[in-house]
């Protein structure tokens, strides 16, 4: 549904005095130079044509309003889920996992995080399964910090938008940049079935005193649903995107990437190995199935692997065997791992902005 306009905005006098044009227009300049955004400018072309597209308007606010009362199920694919409670399994369940320490890195790895607790799906008897990733990934990065932050902690006090403290979403993206944040829906995970993004994850890090840059590979994610206004630097390619890799690596505390792509799994990358020709990621990938990490002692916990690019980015061989694949919730969480041509986003905490230049 990320072509059409909010459910409330389809009037009838928008449909007959041009306002369905109008906002189409709006969200083609505020898309992200992708399919919708290409979308949206040709559907306000058509319904800015006198009489012809007053006709589209009133075609379109017709089968939107059919989409909305067919049944539930289409309901729920319009309307998101809000999640503002959390499902706390009891003791010993066994769909729980267990959060385990980061290893000593495999032979294929040069520079890495130094420490770091890795979190996935049900962890802390918190049932998050399907949609907590975000929130994991961004607990396994603040882990090296020493900030060991429990879940539910993190998703209710990063989960609203209500609007009068400082610890609020949009409140600290205002203090970060000293600007309204236009598309406050981006800051809203109650309103988002839960699920964080990227954009959160770097509020959370600006609340805690930690400097992060969110960046882009090979351009803005299709599916992503962040506005524009967040992305603040030119895209990254590959190479571009390996060197800072290395250099974030290198540093003293360095802490785990978080990468979203456009499938909107989040990840995060611990560290970072080159032959000369093909780079090595190693990966913490928080979307595991229920109940297969069940110690902190686990000799191959699943989540944990990594993978190899040659020198465009193209994914070319992973170190996951059949049993931990198996382990993974969805596995286009890592077969889709692969930077030659797929758009990324990506935090980087305790970075700065690095490179200027135009938004992509």
């Amino acid at each position: 549904m990320s072509y059409s306009l909010d459910i409330k905005d389809y009037t009838l006098s928008n449909a007959c005095f041009w306002g369905n044009c109008s906002l189409h227009f709006q969200k083609a300049r505020e898309g992200n130079l992708d399919g919708r955004a290409v979308v949206n400018f040709v559907v306000a072309v058509a319904e800015a044509i006198p009489l012809f597209g007053q006709m589209i308007s009133l075609f379109e606010m017709c089968m939107m309003g059919l989409l909305t009362t067919s049944s539930n199920d289409t309901i729920q694919d319009i309307k998101i889920i809000r999640r503002d409670k959390l499902f706390i399994m009891e003791e010993n369940d066994d769909r729980e996992n267990i959060p385990f320490p980061l290893p000593t890195p495999p032979e294929k790895i040069d520079h890495c995080v130094a420490k770091a607790i890795c979190y996935g799906f049900n962890c802390e008897r918190v049932r998050d399964y399907s949609w907590g990733g975000a929130w994991r990934a961004i607990q396994t990065s603040l882990s090296t910090y020493k900030i060991q932050v429990n879940f539910a902690d993190l998703f209710h006090q990063f989960g609203t938008i209500q609007i009068g403290s400082i610890q609020t979403l949009t409140s600290l993206y205002k203090h970060k940049y000293n600007e309204e944040l236009r598309d406050i829906q981006a800051l809203a995970p109650y309103d988002n079935d839960g699920r964080a993004n990227l954009l959160v994850a770097e509020m959370v890090m600006h609340s805690y005193g930690i400097a992060s840059s969110l960046e882009t590979v090979n351009g803005v994610p299709f599916n992503n649903d962040l506005p524009r206004q967040v992305f603040r630097n030119s895209s990254l390619k590959f190479i571009e995107f390996k060197e800072r890799m290395e250099k974030h690596f290198n540093k003293e505390n360095a802490a785990p990437i978080l990468i979203c792509g456009e499938r909107g799994y989040t990840l995060n990358v611990v560290g970072i190995g080159s032959d000369g020709t093909h780079t090595t990621l190693w990966i913490v990938d928080p979307n595991i199935n229920e109940g297969v990490n069940r110690s902190e002692l686990e000799d191959k916990p699943s989540g944990l692997y990594t993978m190899t690019f040659d020198q465009f980015g193209k994914q070319i061989s992973h170190s996951i065997s059949a049993s931990h694949y198996f382990g993974l919730y969805n596995k286009l969480s890592f077969m889709d791992l692969d930077f030659e041509k797929r758009r990324w986003a990506v935090l980087f905490p305790g970075s700065t902005f690095q490179k200027k230049g135009a938004k992509v």
